[in-house]
């Protein structure tokens, strides 16, 4: 695939919440996107925003990590791990336009001491499918580069081995991984559960980093590769380590809320208006009227070819969402659920790429005037309390038939453990049969 041109790029007099709006125009041929803002959690958000949005208009499957500072504020192991976490993605993530990645942080994160290639490559284990393995000698590589031997493994950088299994929670994951051998052949990896012991999804594939014996060397931006794309907000692109980054043939799309134009940058006025505008006149305080104008006013903009997408953060949401939308005759619009602050208009060809045809992005907020927004959920390291463990490994000592007490529903029999889909998810539930064949299953987290 064919490097995609350098941008050199400030869009100015931008609305607050443009910024995903035109990352996802500008980014849709990139693999790697950089997420600046003054603060992680903003970042976060933007990257959660711009990721969803790349998947509803492209089918793309992003990958989001956050990189946080290392600094007083952040603990220094946290950090390490985050740091860990993203350079595996950026070294073994595989990443193109189809399946980006998108690193959230602020600008001093970019410049903070990181390991150089060939001190990651020295602290990195990594195993395969199919590959012949000595366990012993894995433990002894992985105690090495600062990992512990652990009877359960429950936090990152412990493991346990247990015959031919290897339990493992690399320092750069979001959660721990199982190697299951059959002699000296590695015949499986997953994924596990750290408070159920519990294996969950296939992998073909693990690497393992781990803490180096010396200062690093090296930098976070030493890792972007050039056809990089970093979309920086909040005044974020004049940060030294942006005039570094531009040096290596970085892109940059910088949004900026005022009318400031930056030295070396084409400047033009950001073409992304706040979908609010679709809500002038409506005159109500009664949000059903509101919301039926706002979705005609939509209709008659995606007549031209507009894209009408409308994103809400629930079921109940959507089926409102859908329904009136039905009532208008020929409208078609794009539901989903996706967390996004606000939505956005953008005119015919205006943004490149995706929204060449224009765009009308409703959220809750224009729809049910919803104005509170959560935290952006990118993945977080799971881990467990070590009372949680003991408590659930109890029931491994159990047979089906064993007697039990419910704590409100008196006597019962084990009828063991099931998996059951909650949510689009996987869990586990203990079942429990009382008389007359009555039966309950509780969450194995809260049993």
């Amino acid at each position: 695939m064919a490097r995609p041109p350098a941008l050199r790029l400030c869009l100015t007099g931008a609305s607050p919440h443009a910024a995903p709006v035109a990352a996802c125009a500008h980014a849709t041929d990139r693999k790697i996107i950089v997420c600046l803002a003054t603060n992680l959690g903003a970042a976060e958000t933007l990257a959660e925003e711009t990721g969803l949005l790349l998947q509803i208009l492209t089918e793309a499957k992003p990958t989001a990590r956050a990189v946080s500072e290392a600094d007083v504020a952040t603990d220094s192991f946290d950090a390490e791990c985050d740091l860990l976490g993203a350079l595996a993605e950026l070294r073994h993530g595989k990443h193109d336009s189809k399946r980006p990645l998108l690193l959230a942080c602020s600008p001093g994160a970019l410049l903070r001491a990181a390991p150089a290639a060939q001190e990651l490559a020295e602290r990195e284990v990594s195993i395969t499918i199919g590959d012949k393995v000595n366990l012993q000698k894995i433990a002894e590589r992985l105690a090495a580069i600062g990992y512990t031997s652990e009877a359960l493994c429950e936090r990152p950088g412990e493991y346990a081995i247990r015959g031919g299994i290897l339990d493992v929670y690399p320092l750069n994951a979001t959660e721990p991984s199982r190697v299951d051998c059959f002699g000296d052949t590695v015949e499986s990896v997953r994924t596990f559960d750290p408070a159920t012991q519990r294996s969950e999804n296939e992998s073909v594939a693990l690497v393992i980093l781990g803490l180096g014996s010396q200062i690093s060397s090296g930098r976070l931006l030493d890792h972007l590769p050039a056809d990089t794309l970093i979309v920086a907000t909040g005044g974020t692109a004049e940060h030294p380590a942006i005039a570094e980054a531009l040096k290596g043939g970085i892109s940059l799309l910088a949004i900026e809320e005022t009318d400031t134009t930056l030295a070396g940058l084409k400047s033009e006025p950001c073409p992304i208006t706040s979908a609010e505008d679709l809500m002038v006149g409506a005159g109500t305080a009664d949000t059903s009227l509101t919301r039926a104008a706002v979705l005609r006013a939509a209709a008659s903009r995606a007549r031209d070819g507009r894209i009408v997408i409308i994103a809400v953060d629930t079921e109940g949401a959507k089926e409102r969402g859908s329904a009136d939308a039905a009532e208008i005759l020929g409208f078609k619009a794009q539901i989903c659920l996706a967390r996004i602050s606000a939505g956005s208009l953008v005119e015919p060809n205006q943004l490149p790429g995706p929204l060449a045809n224009g765009l009308v992005l409703l959220t809750e907020r224009e729809l049910f005037a919803r104005r509170r927004r959560t935290l952006a959920s990118l993945p977080r390291r799971r881990t467990a309390q070590r009372s949680q463990v003991g408590h659930l490994l109890d029931f491994a000592e159990l047979v089906e038939g064993d007697a039990l007490v419910h704590a409100t529903q008196g006597i019962c029999l084990f009828r063991g453990i099931r998996t059951f889909e909650v949510e689009g998810r996987p869990q586990e539930f203990l079942s429990l049969e009382f008389a007359d064949k009555a039966m309950l299953h509780l969450a194995l987290r809260e049993s």
